[in-house]
C-alpha cells in the first residue's frame, strides 16, 4: 500500500477492469482455475463447484486469470 494524500491506496487495486465470473450451470468443479490462479478461485471441501474468491482482481492477476480461463475444460469462466 502506499499513502495518496491523507488515506491509502491499494496498489493492487483493479486497474485493468477485469471482472471474473463463473457459469454455475456447466462448472463441473474440475479445479483446473484454482492451479492458474489460487488466489481467485478456491474449491471448498465437500463442493462440486469452484468459488470466485475475488471477482475484481488487481491487474498483476490478469494473465493467470486469463489462463485459468482457457484451462476450463467445461469453459465455464468469464473473464469481462
Amino acid at each position: 500500500m502506499a499513502r495518496a494524500g491523507r488515506r491509502w491506496v491499494d496498489e493492487r487495486r483493479n486497474t485493468a477492469g477485469m471482472h471474473v465470473t463463473v457459469d454455475y450451470t456447466l462448472c463441473e468443479g474440475h479445479g483446473q482455475c484454482i492451479m492458474a490462479a489460487p488466489d481467485v478461485f478456491d474449491l471448498p471441501d465437500d463442493s462440486e463447484q469452484v468459488v470466485v474468491l475475488n471477482p475484481d482482481p488487481a491487474a498483476d492477476e490478469q494473465d493467470a486469470v486469463v489462463r485459468a480461463a482457457a484451462m476450463c475444460p467445461a469453459q465455464a469462466i468469464r473473464v469481462s
